[in-house]
């Protein structure tokens, strides 16, 4: 084993002899505490046995056993602890006195208190030996040194304790009475002075400085020595006596045998003993002298790294120097009463001084006035406390300069622990400073603007905590403002959209429900914006925008609601039948025909309006649409198709369910009637059916054969129903259409339409700003044809192209030939949806406007609903080459189908056609008033003029007015007219518009 593993090893060894030495005290303490309470029960049992080792064996007293208990007790707890305190005391208490009793003659009765069964002569059960009090006296004497620390007394009390009792042993083993036995004094037992011998070891074992540790934890020959040696002094020595007295009792040999025996076996055993210490010393002394020589190279060693440190320490010294002199922030070296004694060339830069001057005044001179006496407050502090100086404080320099500086120093002390002054640093921190106060600026504006938002504003945490809300919030969501800030922002908004709560940075999101505390619901455009640090790692925190758009989704809701939905009775509009029937036609293809469509029309129903007026017309026909409602199944589809006409489609059934309505409605109508005002109105309806069968039909040509059935029901005398004949129908109709088709084809080879002009005039002024061309056909009897009768055809067919491009070219003819006129007429021309992607016409339009023959503006092209609606990127590409040529455009018309405004804004129209339903009944119905008003409003933010259709009244035209509509056109304002007379009234005007309709004949 090496020296080093050697010493390495010995704390384990000190540590684990320890041990073996509390083991021994607990061990000793324990036997002799068992021993005393054994003896105490054989005194109170009257056990006799207990009270000696053996038959004929002195009796340990009542006493002795008492003190002994307790004295083991304290040994075994330990010698610094409290019971070794008390037993301590209390042996010594009981010894002190038996000592007194026995030295004075006294009797203080100490022996009947702990044992009352004395008797009368001078045998006293509870007295001890005097030798066992000295015994007893001496180890509490030991125990309380042990206490104080006490080693060396404590160690002497233990061996001539251990002494005495050894004797009392050694007298019981070789009977030699006056080893034990003090005559007048009573007589130790032999498990007494067995007992004090372990309460001396354990003693010894508990003393850490005294003999017993030396000896069981000692390296060095002496110790080695006594732990061999003692062993066969203490225990073979005696026993090998013993054993000769024995043999020689017994006769086995002669006493001079005997003896030589002894000695040669005692001799033996102390030489064998002998030697081997010889052997240990010699180790020991081989062992100290290699220990001497590695002693002489560790010094050696240790001198060259002492010069090799010294010589690093110079240059970390001068390293120092230079780092200290060229660091980036100043530093400095005060003694201990704070005068500057080193300062670097930065230190020097920060306060505007040289060295010089830095070294001489001190940093106190540089201190601004206003923070010197707090500044020297805080150094005289930490100078008188020895704790470290830590200030941020504003430095003037020569120039006049102010500057932030934050110094930082610390204590450092001498070799010998003493002060030795104070080292710091100064930084140059006003960048930091200024961007603070602009921070708290910053921070002092978004509270500010926080507070005060029109709109809810919420500063949520990483865990969606909000902390903090502003006013706004808290009215939107009715919530106290304490009551927001314990809660999450998920909390706050409606349990059906919390999913949608995406953290997108600058951007808004969709529109969310949010709940408020009474459970009601609002809505509100969220945005969110994340607050970003000078850190690449996410923000903690996000602002989150609330702008209230309750009323606007209301708004959007309620025009959503007319834009598929009749504003007089709440039922479908047409376009939403027309959505519905297509998709009941590819179910239809698909799973195979079931259902009818069928077309209800109340009869007479002109004649109710004009004895009793739109209001009462308008409470039949919500009246109808109720019953209507009430007598079909929830799987049906009832639709208001306007004025008087509503459709019905079947969802599912065959011919016989559909004559089963229909029969059904007939006769419920019939026999219901309408009960106005107190009035009853008689009422009766023609219904046209037209079931889905095997043939493939469209949805237009359902509604078309509904229709067909319906007035053949009209014919044959109304207050019926018709069905639809497949077969019949279809030759019929194919026949008249083929008639229709080669009419309109002759007619347009033949310029045989004919051209009529209805005036649109400006409501304010009266005067007529444009004639919009109507085109006629003339019968066979030379009488005009209701344009209805030929334009769907022509619109089916694909001719209405070519009707617009003859109607175009009218106009184009008209703008040339007046275009020298001082105030030359505009016209407005009808294009279908067929004319708005055909190059041909565009490109004669671009021809014909392009040569410059009048002016552009003068030509109002005129593009239906919705043609401009379904095919949106050709609209917008026609409008983009009308506008090129400066050409105007009107878009309409507008009323039922509220749904139409959303193409506005993408549609670069000039005037907007409001539909003549809606303006009709604008007087009485409270709706139609409101969808005026939000179209006229709308228009002018988009800077767009309105024109309303089929004003009938003077009273009709002011409420128009009233409502800032633009533009009007109806019978009350000028008749249709052919356009020669339109264009002559035009130029004549003395009366205004009037005059117009004094020239048209009425149709």
């Amino acid at each position: 084993m090496t020296r080093q593993t050697e010493l390495s090893s010995r704390p384990n060894a000190s540590v684990a002899s320890r041990d073996v030495l509390r083991s021994w005290s607990l061990v000793a303490g324990c036997a002799v505490a068992i021993v005393g309470l054994s003896v105490m029960i054989g005194w109170f049992l009257d056990v006799e046995s207990l009270t000696q080792i053996g038959p004929g064996l002195v009796v340990m007293k009542f006493n002795t056993a008492f003190c002994l208990a307790l004295l083991g007790a304290g040994v075994a707890a330990g010698a610094h602890t409290r019971v070794a305190l008390v037993a301590s005391l209390t042996v010594g208490a009981v010894g002190t006195v038996t000592l007194v009793q026995y030295v004075t003659g006294w009797s203080v009765g100490i022996d009947e208190a702990l044992y009352p069964d004395s008797v009368a002569d001078t045998t006293h059960p509870g007295r001890m030996a005097v030798v066992t009090a000295v015994c007893l006296s001496l180890g509490v004497v030991a125990l309380l040194a042990i206490r104080l620390g006490r080693d060396r007394l404590a160690t002497g009390s233990a061996l001539l304790l251990m002494t005495l009792g050894w004797l009392g042993c050694l007298g019981y083993l070789f009977g030699v009475r006056s080893l034990y036995d003090v005559g007048d004094y009573s007589t130790m037992a032999a498990h007494t002075a067995a007992a004090i011998v372990i309460i001396g070891l354990g003693l010894l074992a508990s003393t850490p400085g005294g003999v017993l540790p030396w000896i069981v934890r000692g390296d060095d020959p002496g110790a080695t020595m006594l732990r061999r040696i003692l062993p066969i002094a203490l225990v073979v020595v005696p026993v090998v006596a013993q054993l000769t007295l024995y043999g020689q009792h017994a006769g086995w040999y002669q006493t001079e045998v005997g003896l030589a025996f002894m000695v040669v076996v005692a001799s033996s055993g102390v030489s064998v003993v002998a030697m081997h210490m010889a052997r240990v010393v010699n180790r020991a002394h081989a062992a100290r002298a290699l220990a001497n020589e590695e002693l002489l190279e560790l010094n050696s060693s240790l001198e060259a790294r002492i010069e090799e440190r010294t010589a690093d320490l110079v240059t970390s010294e001068a390293w120092a120097r230079v780092l200290a002199w060229s660091a980036p922030v100043g530093i400095y070296h005060t003694d201990i009463d704070g005068q500057a004694t080193y300062v670097n060339d930065r230190w020097c830069e920060i306060y505007g001084i040289s060295v010089d001057e830095g070294l001489a005044d001190g940093w106190e001179s540089g201190v601004h006035a206003e923070d010197r006496p707090w500044v020297l407050a805080e150094w005289a502090t930490a100078i008188a406390g020895g704790t470290e100086f830590d200030c941020e404080f504003r430095v003037v320099r020569p120039t006049g300069e102010v500057s932030w500086v934050h110094s930082h120093s610390a204590r450092v002390h001498d070799v010998d622990g003493a002060g030795a002054g104070y080292v710091g640093t100064t930084s140059d921190v006003t960048a930091r400073r200024q961007a603070e106060l602009s921070l708290r600026a910053t921070e002092e504006l978004f509270r500010i603007t926080f507070g005060s938002s029109p709109i809810g504003m919420a500063l949520v945490d990483a865990n969606g905590l909000v902390v903090r809300a502003n006013r706004a919030l808290g009215e939107l969501t009715q919530r106290p403002l304490d009551e927001l800030l314990t809660m999450r922002l998920q909390s706050i908004l409606h349990p059906d959209n919390v999913g949608n709560d995406e953290r997108r940075a600058s951007a808004a999101g969709p529109d969310q429900r949010i709940l408020r505390a009474d459970g009601s619901v609002c809505w509100a455009s969220i945005r969110y914006a994340r607050i970003t640090g000078d850190g690449a790692g996410e923000s903690a925190f996000t602002i989150v925008q609330f702008v209230d758009t309750t009323d606007r989704r209301e708004s959007e809701d309620r025009l959503a609601h007319m834009a598929n939905h009749d504003s007089l009775t709440g039922l479908m509009n047409r376009r939403s039948l027309e959505a519905a029937l297509e998709k009941h036609v590819v179910h239809c293809n698909r799973y195979g025909p079931a259902g009818a469509v069928l077309i209800l029309d109340l009869d007479n129903f002109k004649r109710i309006n004009d004895s009793r007026g739109h209001s009462v017309g308008d409470q039949v026909i919500v009246t109808t649409a109720r019953l209507l409602s009430e007598r079909l199944r929830e799987s049906d589809f009832l639709a208001r198709l306007g004025g008087d006409e509503f459709a019905v489609l079947l969802t599912a059934g065959d011919w016989a369910a559909a004559r089963v309505v229909a029969q059904s409605l007939v006769e419920d109508i019939r026999a219901f009637g309408a009960t106005i005002a107190g009035e009853q109105i008689a009422l009766s309806a023609s219904i046209g059916v037209a079931v889905f069968d095997d043939v493939d039909r469209s949805s237009v040509e359902m509604l078309a054969n509904a229709d067909f059935a319906m007035y053949d029901a009209k014919s044959l005398g109304r207050d019926r129903w018709a069905e639809y004949a497949s077969k019949q129908n279809d030759e019929r109709r194919s026949k008249a259409r083929l008639t229709w088709i080669n009419r309109i084809e002759a007619d347009i080879d033949n310029d045989a339409f004919v051209v009529h002009a209805q005036p649109i005039v400006d409501l304010d002024t009266g005067e007529t700003v444009q004639l919009e061309l109507l085109i006629r056909m003339f019968g066979d009897r030379g009488d005009l044809v209701p344009p209805d009768s030929f334009l769907y055809i022509a619109e089916r067919y694909g001719l209405s192209n070519r009707m617009d491009a003859w109607v175009l070219g009218q106009a184009l003819d008209l703008l040339e030939t007046t275009s020298g006129d001082t105030d030359p007429v505009t016209l407005a021309v009808n294009l279908s949806g067929t004319s708005i992607g055909d190059d041909q016409l565009l490109a004669t339009l671009e021809r014909r406007v392009g040569a410059g023959g009048f002016a552009a503006e003068r030509l109002v092209l005129q593009v239906a609903e919705p043609a401009a609606t379904s095919n949106i990127a050709a609209a917008r590409a026609l409008a983009g080459r009308f506008r090129d040529l400066g050409c105007r455009l009107t878009f309409g018309s507008l009323g039922g189908d509220i749904g139409s405004v959303c193409y506005l804004e993408h549609l670069p129209f000039d005037f907007i056609r409001l539909d003549g339903e809606l303006v009709t009944d604008c007087i009485e119905n409270s709706s139609n008033r409101v969808i005026i008003g939000s179209l006229v409003d709308l228009a002018r933010s988009l800077g767009k003029e309105t024109i309303a259709e089929q004003v009938s009244s003077e009273r009709v035209r002011q409420f128009l007015r009233q409502l800032g509509v633009d533009h009007g056109q109806g019978f009350e304002l000028g008749l249709p007219v052919p356009l020669e007379e339109a264009v002559h009234a035009f130029r004549l005007r003395p009366d205004g518009p009037e005059t117009m309709s004094t020239l048209a004949p009425a149709l």
